[in-house]
Formats: structure tokens, C-alpha cells, sequence
């Protein structure tokens, strides 16, 4: 007996095992120059934009007194820690204060690549899917044109990488109303709104609707869901708090732009899909 259970545990290890060699053999194939050889990632906004703004993320942060509030060198000076888009609050930002430029920035680019792939298959998982084919569906996810397109857009992809595990935890906590999933709900949801995309934020907010709809037409049975909706509620309102400092100036520079408005007609014919 004892024979057999080592042998099913350990089915499940090899796996694993041959599945995360398979997806490094397949990101190092993707990026050869950068994971092997020191290039660097330069494409559209991770040149004009991100690569220039971390790099002065240090600066900054070691000449002022505690956080960089405030960027002179962009314009006539622009707020800094306030501006989403810098992400001086994300938990990214710790990469840049530990290690050598060029390997924080390869993982600030890259990181959401796993990172989506783990929060896809735990999403799986808590639907009711077999560890094979949650990692399976993970690996489609993570290395499909969506996810690997937005690594040139950092800011969606840091956004969008954790949205998988916030619908898994919103499932768990509709359906056992548990505090450790409250709490995974919460942080996940923080991770989401310090990466500075408010339309994957959006998105965020039907597809948890959407999600929570569907699992209480599955389950009639469930006890209390207008309980339940409220609890998974309080967990993303946790979420946000957390997150006020990316949040509660992000709105309010927002609201300073023309982004509020609606977009001219102009922009319509240039932007939208020919049909």
C-alpha cells in the first residue's frame, strides 16, 4: 500500500517537474538574448517610457527625504510617487532597490509572464479542473498573444497577471465565506490596482460579477449568497484600501486630464476596427 502512495505523489511531482522544464525551454527559446546573453528589452514604451522612468527610480528615491514625490526632470516637473504609471508603490519597485538595473528591469518586464501562468491555473483549480489540465490551460495562457503581447506594456500586464487569482479567490470566498481567502481576495486585488491600468481594473469588476453570477446559477444551493456577495465585497473594498496610495491620487490626477471625457469623433475613426 504504502508503494502505491509514493507512486501516485509522486506522478503528480514529475509532472510539474516536466511541465516547468518544457515552459523555461520555451521562455529561454522567446528571449535567448536577454535571459543568456545581457541584452536588453527596448521595444515602443519599455524604451520611451519605462526604461528612462526606473531608471531614475533610485535616484530619486536615495536624494529625497523618504519617497520620491516629485520628478524634476520631466517638463518643468511632474509628481512622481502620485503618478500610477510609475508604479513607485507596486510591489515591483523592490527589484530595482536589491538588484543591478538591467536584471530588474528584465524582471519587471518578464515576471508577469509566470506569474499569470500560476494565477490561471489556481483559477482552474478552483473551478474543478485536474492539476494537469489547469497547468496545461495555464501555459496556453501565459505564453498565448495576449499575456506575451503586454510585456511591452507593463503596467496592463502587472495589472492583468493577478486578475485570474482575484476571480479564484472572489469563487472561494462566495462559496465558503473562509478569512484566508478574504485575505488572498484582498492582497491579489491590491496587487491589481498598484499596477496602474484602470481599464483591465474595469474589466475586473465585470468579469467578478460575471463570475459570481455563473457560480450561484451552478449552485442554487449555496447558503446565503446575498451574504456571500457581500463578504466577497468586503474583501475587494480590503483590497483597495490597501492600495489608497496608487488609488486615491491616481483619481484625482485623472480627473485633471481630458481621459474623463468622452474621445472626439476624430479619435473614433483612427482607433477603432475598420468593418
Amino acid at each position: 500500500m504504502s508503494s502505491g502512495r509514493g507512486s501516485h505523489s509522486y506522478h503528480p511531482r514529475l509532472q510539474y517537474l516536466c511541465g516547468s522544464l518544457l515552459v523555461l525551454g520555451w521562455v529561454l527559446a522567446l528571449l535567448p538574448g536577454v535571459l543568456l546573453r545581457g541584452e536588453s528589452l527596448f521595444v515602443q514604451d519599455l524604451t520611451r517610457f519605462h526604461r528612462p522612468i526606473k531608471t531614475l527610480l533610485v535616484q530619486l528615491w536615495s536624494s529625497s527625504d523618504g519617497l520620491p514625490l516629485w520628478n524634476p526632470y520631466l517638463g518643468s516637473g511632474q509628481p512622481f510617487a502620485a503618478n500610477p504609471h510609475y508604479g513607485v508603490f507596486h510591489p515591483s519597485t523592490s527589484l530595482f532597490l536589491t538588484l543591478p538595473f538591467e536584471a530588474a528591469f528584465a524582471l519587471f518586464v518578464l515576471l508577469p509572464v509566470p506569474l499569470s501562468l500560476a494565477a490561471m491555473a489556481f483559477m482552474l483549480r478552483t473551478m474543478g479542473h485536474s492539476r494537469a489540465t489547469s497547468f496545461t490551460l495555464g501555459c496556453a495562457w501565459a505564453l498565448g498573444g495576449y499575456t506575451l503581447s503586454l510585456t511591452n506594456l507593463p503596467p496592463i500586464a502587472w495589472t492583468a497577471a493577478p486578475l485570474p487569482a482575484v476571480l479564484a479567490f472572489g469563487l472561494r470566498v462566495y462559496r465558503r465565506r473562509r478569512w484566508l481567502d478574504v485575505c488572498g481576495l484582498a492582497l491579489c486585488f491590491a496587487a491589481q490596482c498598484s499596477g496602474g491600468s484602470p481599464q483591465t481594473l474595469a474589466a475586473t469588476a465585470i468579469l467578478i460579477a460575471v463570475a459570481l453570477a455563473v457560480e450561484h446559477t451552478q449552485r442554487p444551493a449555496a447558503t446565503s449568497p446575498g451574504r456571500s456577495a457581500l463578504v466577497v465585497g468586503a474583501g475587494l473594498f480590503l483590497g483597495a484600501a490597501v492600495a489608497a496610495p496608487v488609488l486615491v491620487p491616481g483619481a484625482h490626477h485623472m480627473s485633471r486630464t481630458v481621459r474623463p471625457s468622452p474621445p472626439a469623433e476624430i479619435d473614433f475613426d483612427r482607433w477603432s476596427m475598420p468593418v
